[in-house]
């Protein structure tokens, strides 16, 4: 049976003195599993190098699930050429009612300006409450909205 994390390879089956301080596989004293510098070092390459390619195809995925607009035509472009793009997921979740019931009757748009780069913001009324470059901030923004107008109005 191959030890968990070392790779397939033909020297394992008849290691040599060389093959144990590669592979970390120190011989064992009496029934007694001896661990060495080596062997933890081994491990921990096999299991670092390991979570590196999860990781890497953890973000591949993402990639793929979570898409931005921006290769897109833009919903809206201004006179000095900010473009729009409406969020459609994040304007649900803003006017969806929260367990309170508290809904916000907005829009948030992603937005690419040609100087100050890409952001997002939260339009109501043709007036802007909150512009935020980060997914989670403007969702933060937009609860907080939504805890405010519930104890404005309550």
């Amino acid at each position: 049976m191959k030890p968990y994390g070392l790779p397939r390879c033909l020297d394992i089956e008849y290691p040599d003195k060389l093959d144990i301080t590669v592979y970390g596989l120190a011989p064992s004293r009496h029934g007694e599993k001896r661990k060495s510098k080596a062997k933890n070092k081994t491990r921990r390459y096999w299991k670092r190098t390991a979570r590196a390619l999860n990781k890497q195809i953890i973000q591949d995925e993402l990639k793929d699930m979570i898409k931005l607009p921006f290769d897109t035509e833009p919903d809206f472009i201004n006179d000095i050429g900010v473009k729009y793009w409406l969020d459609k997921s994040l304007t649900s979740y803003a006017n969806r009612p929260d367990k309170y019931g508290t809904t916000l009757h907005g829009q948030i748009f992603f937005v690419e300006h040609p100087e100050f780069g890409r952001n997002r913001i939260y339009i109501e009324d043709q007036k802007i409450y909150a512009e935020e470059t980060s997914l989670e901030s403007i969702a933060q923004k937009i609860d907080l909205f939504k805890w405010d107008k519930r104890n404005n109005n309550g």
